[in-house]
């Protein structure tokens, strides 16, 4: 049987997490009324837009799950498609979001009345929006080490430097369809736009950015 999430990452990383059984509660319930998908409306259409186009039972890859919102509203929305989603999942990163009063993921905690919870209990609220959904396959750790073929649609939204980004999309473009979408976020970011830019180049794809947005297509 597969590991939990939380499983995966006390193995990961060396914890486990210390909420309360109604506190957990409480993120659950706030994940299934108010998920925290982490990108705007514009975001959400750009991609429901290349999902939309998908046939049942194609693979679908996220790069950097962060609070699982995204996936969990997409997974929902597209069952018949299948959603692989990873992340790092450190707690060290996602703290300077869990202390930021313009952060979506402060703003939810505030809903759960959880706000200043250790950061390593904040796995909860992804396992919160991943649980229970059949179509989404979760994993914690590199992405560098997921070998998933006949890829449809890659999402690319971790970490943001250029190295890293480079490696992810040559690591999972040998493993796309050939009709295939890359989307990329935060591409205002130079590290960013400079992966995807040298990337495109190299493979002689089209590439068109969308405001902070880029879309390979072929």
């Amino acid at each position: 049987m597969p590991k939990s999430v939380t499983e995966l990452l006390c193995t990961h990383i060396g914890f486990r997490a210390m909420l309360t059984n109604e506190q957990l509660e409480r993120i659950k319930q706030n994940a299934k009324v108010n998920p925290c998908i982490g990108i705007d409306e514009f975001g959400r259409e750009f991609i429901d837009k290349r999902l939309a186009t998908l046939e049942d039972g194609e693979i679908v890859v996220e790069l950097g799950t962060w609070m699982g919102g995204l996936v969990q509203h997409f997974a929902t929305r597209y069952p018949n498609l299948i959603f692989h989603t990873v992340d790092i999942c450190n707690p060290h990163v996602w703290n300077a979001y869990a202390t930021s009063a313009s952060s979506r993921l402060y703003k939810f905690l505030q809903e759960c009345d959880l706000v200043g919870i250790d950061p390593e209990d904040i796995i909860h609220v992804q396992q919160a929006h991943l649980s229970g959904i059949e179509n989404i396959v979760q994993h914690v750790g590199s992405s560098l080490d997921l070998d998933i073929d006949n890829i449809s649609m890659l999402i690319v939204d971790s970490l943001h430097t250029e190295e890293h980004v480079t490696n992810e999309l040559n690591h999972f473009y040998p493993k796309m369809k050939k009709e295939r979408f890359i989307i990329g976020d935060d591409y205002f970011m130079p590290p960013v736009r400079a992966a995807f830019t040298k990337f495109s180049t190299q493979h002689n794809l089209k590439i068109k950015p969308y405001g902070d947005r880029v879309l390979i297509s072929t």
